[in-house]
């Protein structure tokens, strides 16, 4: 099964305290992907192509920072893991996937507020990273991409 599945993260970076909601659009509605009472299997899934970007997500009305990256996992397990985002080397946040469908493959985006306390500064450059962990907490490959936030708009 392939999907794609946008992730809301809020909240402040300064306290490097993230919330996680989410909702997902499918593109094959294939369920042999793994059964919800499956504890995950052993193997870990892997991501490629980071892409951090600012843009109107679906659904909101101003610019925030999107991560975004393909994952291919063969168990299929991934409802009930993670994503781990990191800046500069320090967690940044942890975004659970009790919401999501399996699938063995797709793309996830992941976004968050640029404005107010979350310690970004305009034009200045930070090293992001990503790693998803599925159900059986097997953690996948490590990606990360500096980005140069704009001037201030």
């Amino acid at each position: 099964m392939r999907k794609r599945t946008w992730i809301v993260l809020l909240a402040a970076l300064a306290s490097l305290a993230w919330l996680a909601t989410g909702c997902t659009t499918t593109a094959d509605d294939d369920d042999s992907a793994g059964d919800d009472d499956d504890a995950g299997g052993d193997e870990a899934p892997v991501i490629t192509n980071l892409d951090v970007y600012i843009a109107v997500p679906s659904g909101e009305t101003e610019e925030m920072l999107n991560f975004a990256f393909d994952y291919s996992d063969a168990e299929g397990d991934i409802q009930d893991g993670q994503i781990l985002l990191w800046v500069d080397g320090s967690m940044g946040a942890v975004a659970d996937l009790a919401d999501e469908e399996d699938a063995t493959s797709g793309a996830l985006v992941v976004y968050g507020d640029l404005g107010g306390a979350t310690g970004f500064q305009w034009e200045a450059t930070y090293l992001f990273g990503v790693q998803l962990v599925d159900r059986g907490g097997n953690e996948s490959n490590e990606l990360e991409e500096e980005f140069t936030l704009p001037a201030e708009p």
